[in-house]
């Protein structure tokens, strides 16, 4: 995502890259014997629905999940992808709304 071409006056020298490692969702819900979350927050820069997509609300109980909406389809763009996750929550008993224009929240009925 460029985000020189957001609302925030960044430069290239405002920007450091740092290798990090990574973990995928259920692999940390293994790791540490999560059965349960109360909430959670995915604002992770248009990969939410990578991530959502990963999450198997069979395995674990997350009472509620707040997320950005905006880019899952591309920048400022919603289509098929969020519309996957939205039938994927109906499915696992959730009710989604719109918390503004960017994020939704979705909370397990």
């Amino acid at each position: 995502m460029n985000h020189r071409s957001k609302r925030f006056l960044i430069e290239d020298e405002d920007i450091d890259m740092v290798q990090i490692k990574t973990i995928r969702f259920d692999d940390l819900v293994q790791k540490y014997s999560i059965t349960e979350i109360d909430k959670i927050l995915i604002d992770i820069e248009g990969s939410e629905y990578e991530i959502l997509k990963d999450i198997d609300l069979k395995k674990i109980k997350i009472n509620s999940i707040l997320f950005e909406y905006k880019h899952f389809d591309g920048y400022l763009k919603t289509g098929n992808k969020l519309e996957e996750i939205l039938r994927k929550f109906e499915e696992n008993n959730y009710k989604t709304a719109k918390v503004d224009e960017e994020n939704m929240i979705a909370v397990k009925n």
